[in-house]
């Protein structure tokens, strides 16, 4: 890298707890990479795919499969009753 490349790089500053920077560095050292790699790396994969470079799930998957479903209700069939849910239920046999 020349002096014209290395002035045009900025410097990143993020505060972390000082307990998850130890492990990630810990987990990173084990694959060869340290922390200033690995966030260049996610950034750049930001960039190249333009969206994150995992899937964040903040719900477990069955939540995130019932949210789904849900969303799709409206191509099941309602009932009034049970009665009418039972009729149509034996019908379908």
């Amino acid at each position: 890298m020349d002096y014209n490349e290395k002035s045009k790089e900025v410097r990143l500053s993020i505060r972390l707890d000082r307990e998850l920077k130890e492990s990630a560095s810990s987990v990173l050292s084990n694959m060869g990479l340290d922390l200033t790699t690995a966030v260049k790396m996610f950034l750049t994969q930001t960039v190249t795919d333009q969206a994150l470079p995992f899937h964040p799930h903040a719900l477990p998957e069955a939540t995130q499969e019932a949210l789904a479903e849900m969303k799709h209700a409206k191509e099941y069939p309602t009932y009034a009753t049970v009665a009418e849910m039972k009729q149509a239920i034996d019908a379908e046999d």
